[in-house]
């Protein structure tokens, strides 16, 4: 058994293809456990490290490659296991669980080779997903007994045949405890923390985006022990994925790419950053410092939501987390909009604001897709002590608080116009007045907010709910699904369906 630390080595991919760990949960001193050492992918089951997408590294190269055993390995759309001695050496006949998270009832246990080392499952097309919107794919696997769980395994929707290869360690509870942390070396006097300066993207106000302050928040919420309160930074988009500045509406501003691009090899890597049309959050500490795996509230039925306990419209994280996180790696976390169009030149305003959950902190409103424009929206969060002195805005001295008040001082703007507080009320129409009819961007977001409801996403342009509206099969009861080659979705009146390969070729059948 192993009496050393271990430590655990991820494919730059992991949060690219939303796959998580589910930690193991030990049972008492001196048993037996399989701890996660190391995740890689291949794709076309190549072992050559071109630093492509889904590319072997070259560690897992290096570690792994067996020019005995290599047409064993060069499988495509496939999921491997295999387990660790104390020595580094590859265990056979180890019972390996595969599980479907979508079929809790299915278990197939597969045994590592005794040539290779290896277990593997053969990946179908059922298990096709779109980790650019959330989703996880449906595969679980770990050793028999007490392990860590590798959980999201499948066949991303971008064409890629990609095998995920998986190794544990064989090891014991308590051969693994750390050393007494020491105690921390407090931080040499320096300069100040630099004041707080506010920067908005050239496309805020014409896109009517609005930034409520923590004092205008239903829930009331305060300072903690630590004195620090968690204000907007920096807000800007891009338009149709492209970190190139340009003049076309929803651009993104120089400044921005100079700040928050970051190259792939970078520690930091911001592998979602060509999302076009996602609500993103960066959270930074009072140093500037990434906060990782903060969950992040998203919902679309108004910010007064805020002030109800009961309210439960708030978007779901990927795979077991309640609510969206910022990532491990890149720091960021978002959601993918969809039938969020509204037309900021009539005095509308996107449906959806977002912030840090559990932090006092100011609020994004106003998120969506102006005239269905494929814009992502960055905004920056930054924690802020409430003593600090402000930059001033200009000539005029902020106002002093009101008793009873908290001390947040108006940071300084730049790089675009603050935000409108929003078009002023219309005038109430007279008795006898025709109504107008609603806009079609008004009817997509009814529409699709009626789906949340129901549990099931609206897939903007998808053939199967054209369908199954123009037939009057009613209200969708299952979310869209891929079978044998064909894209399926279940209605109240049946079931709807088209060739993969040819999605306009849609019938449906009865249930």
């Amino acid at each position: 058994m192993s009496t050393t630390a271990v430590t655990r080595r991820l494919t730059e991919w992991f949060e690219a293809l939303n796959l998580s760990i589910q930690p193991v949960d030990p049972p008492p001193v001196g048993a037996t456990i399989y701890r996660l050492v190391d995740l890689f992918t291949t794709i076309g089951g190549s072992w050559d490290v071109t630093g492509g997408r889904y590319a072997i590294p070259q560690w897992a190269k290096e570690a792994y490659a067996n020019p005995a055993m290599m047409m064993e390995l060069q499988k495509t759309n496939h999921l491997y296991a295999a387990v660790l001695d104390a020595n580094g050496a590859m265990i056979g006949q180890q019972v390996i669980r595969f599980t479907n998270r979508y079929d809790p009832s299915f278990v197939d246990r597969r045994l590592t080779s005794d040539s290779t080392g290896w277990a593997t499952y053969t990946l179908f097309p059922s298990s096709v997903y779109r980790p650019q919107n959330g989703e996880q794919g449906p595969w679980c696997w770990a050793p028999e007994g007490v392990a860590d769980v590798l959980c999201g395994g499948g066949l991303p929707e971008d064409g890629q045949t990609i095998s995920i290869f998986a190794v544990w360690r064989q090891t014991t509870v308590g051969a693994e405890e750390p050393p007494a942390p020491e105690p921390p070396t407090p931080e040499p006097p320096g300069p100040p923390t630099p004041p707080f300066e506010r920067r908005l993207g050239r496309w805020v106000g014409p896109m009517n985006l609005t930034i409520k302050s923590i004092a205008e928040r239903p829930d009331h919420p305060t300072p903690g022990p630590d004195g620090l309160v968690y204000l907007i930074k920096d807000v800007f988009t891009t338009r149709d994925s492209s970190w190139e500045p340009s003049d076309v509406y929803g651009s993104i501003d120089p400044w921005a790419r100079e700040a928050y691009l970051k190259p792939v090899g970078d520690p930091e890597y911001f592998d979602d950053a060509g999302a076009d049309h996602h609500l993103f959050s960066l959270v930074l500490d009072v140093h500037g410092n990434k906060i990782k795996n903060q969950e992040l509230l998203y919902w679309s039925d108004g910010f007064d939501k805020l002030g109800d306990p009961t309210y439960d419209g708030y978007a779901r994280g990927p795979g077991d987390h309640r609510y969206p996180v910022t990532k491990e790696r890149s720091g960021w976390g978002n959601i993918v909009m969809f039938g969020s169009s509204y037309v900021p030149e009539r005095g509308e305003q996107g449906p959806w604001c977002w912030t840090p959950r559990g932090l006092p902190a100011e609020v994004m409103c106003g998120g969506g897709m102006p005239a269905n424009k494929h814009i992502s929206i960055f905004v920056v969060w930054q924690a802020v002590r409430v003593e600090q002195p402000p930059v001033e805005p200009g000539p005029e001295p902020p106002q002093p608080p009101s008793p009873g008040d908290y001390t947040i001082y108006l940071p300084f703007v730049s790089g675009g116009a603050q935000s409108s507080p929003g078009p002023q009320a219309a005038a109430a129409p007279s008795a006898d007045a025709t109504p107008p009819a609603p806009s079609s961007a008004v009817v997509e977001l009814i529409r699709a907010a009626a789906w949340s409801r129901v549990g099931v996403e609206l897939r903007p342009g998808s053939a199967l709910a054209d369908y199954a509206r123009r037939v009057g099969l009613g209200m969708p009861v299952t979310a869209e699904f891929i079978v044998a080659g064909h894209r399926a979705q279940g209605f109240m009146g049946g079931l709807v369906f088209a060739p993969v390969n040819d999605p306009q070729r849609v019938t449906h059948v009865s249930w």
